[in-house]
């Protein structure tokens, strides 16, 4: 029997269907976005952006923002559905 050698992988060489499975890398285009805090928290006194500089903590900022509002309109929607009491007994 021939014993055949095993490979690493090349990872430059990569099926159509496997890149596709791969999500882009967005942290360049991320990084080069900058978050603006101030229209996100309109009631702050103070200048946010010069508060939070550091990129992440904007980010994690903005995801509490919409995470807030999100919840806000779940429970908005929540009162609005009529409650299904107990079924009446016959």
């Amino acid at each position: 029997m021939k014993e055949t050698q095993s490979q690493p992988l090349d990872e430059s060489v990569k099926s159509p269907a496997a890149a596709s499975m791969v999500p882009p890398q967005t942290e360049g285009a991320e990084a080069e976005k900058e978050i603006d805090l101030n229209p996100l928290f309109p009631d702050a006194e103070q200048d946010l952006n010069a508060l939070f500089p550091e990129t992440d903590l904007r980010q994690l900022l903005k995801k509490i923002s919409k995470n807030k509002k999100d919840l806000g309109f779940m429970v908005n929607r929540i009162a609005e559905t009529p409650e299904a009491g107990p079924e009446p007994q016959k």
